[in-house]
């Protein structure tokens, strides 16, 4: 029987597919993936199962590029000599060959009443849902939709209107 390859990233889809079919797949995704956290338009977030205090985000819809652009705003300003815009963000550890999955710093849920008038003005998708807790201070959690390429990692602030997911 010929099998046809897909190159994904240099992995080949064969070899992924004999190796993780059936109850291995479904193994290793119940260790690796833990409680559902909540998702979006193109992704699924879970608890780490191997660590709670990271998240996985999983994209779920082809050409979305969330999680890649996440890894690459996370990169980019922690090289960055600015360390005010950092700190804004929940850090990126680990994405995936073909960006897929990522691996992000869990934040905690933070109460209506504790979140800030004033935020960043490239901030532009400012729905409480967004945002968390981080060793104390408020991040970004879900920044995969971003307009930094226009605004830039500037330090001047804005009016924050904050508001509610309409998706959930």
């Amino acid at each position: 029987m010929t099998r046809s390859i897909i190159r994904c990233c240099s992995v080949q889809d064969s070899t992924v597919a004999d190796h993780f079919s059936g109850v291995v797949a479904v193994d290793f995704f119940r260790t690796m993936v833990g409680k559902w956290l909540g998702g979006g338009i193109g992704r699924g977030v879970y608890v780490l199962g191997t660590d709670p205090s990271l998240a996985v985000k999983i994209e779920t819809r082809s050409h979305s590029f969330q999680n890649i652009s996440e890894w690459e705003v996370w990169n980019d300003l922690k090289n960055m000599n600015n360390d005010s815009a950092h700190k804004w963000f929940a850090p990126c550890h680990y994405i995936s060959p073909c960006g897929a999955v990522l691996i992000q710093s869990r934040t905690k849920p933070l109460d209506k009443s504790r979140f800030p008038d004033k935020m960043p003005s490239f901030f532009t998708d400012l729905k409480y849902q967004n945002f968390g807790m981080l060793n104390g201070r408020i991040v970004a959690h879900d920044y995969g939709y971003n307009r930094f390429v226009h605004l830039g990692a500037t330090a001047r602030m804005r009016v924050a209107n904050w508001c509610d997911d309409d998706t959930t």
